[in-house]
């Protein structure tokens, strides 16, 4: 879902001093980087995947993995410092670091491979 905030109701939106710092203290790393029109839907968005790691179908563990693998596929250097070090905090071994790395690589050879080549998407979801 993709909420739309126009201008003129984002200018309305505004958090005082009490707000703003207790979002902070919360949220230390995104906190201070969004604007306040922003902070409610990243609450929500941070409540959401806090929840799931709680109730959903990984450990924390093997979401942290699977979180290092999608940013590997990013490429974003901030993502992969992060859940490596929340990976290994969660009890990742460098065996499975290095596994998650590997397979976010071959996914990306693969995926080359196919595109470059057009292969036929209709053939692949048959097989």
């Amino acid at each position: 879902m993709v909420l739309f905030v126009s201008p003129t109701i984002a200018d309305q939106i505004k958090l005082s001093d009490q707000e703003r710092t207790a979002f902070e203290k919360l949220n230390p790393l995104f906190g201070p980087l969004l604007p306040d029109a922003g902070l409610e839907a990243a609450s929500n968005f941070q409540s959401s995947m806090m929840a799931l790691d709680k109730t959903g179908s990984f450990d924390t563990r093997m979401g942290e993995l699977l979180r290092l693998a999608a940013a590997i596929g990013m490429k974003c250097e901030y993502c992969v410092a992060a859940h490596t070090a929340q990976a290994k905090k969660a009890g990742a071994t460098e065996e499975e670091l290095k596994s998650a790395v590997m397979m976010a690589g071959m996914i990306a050879i693969n995926s080359t491979i196919l595109y470059g080549n057009q292969y036929d998407l209709e053939a692949l979801k048959e097989m």
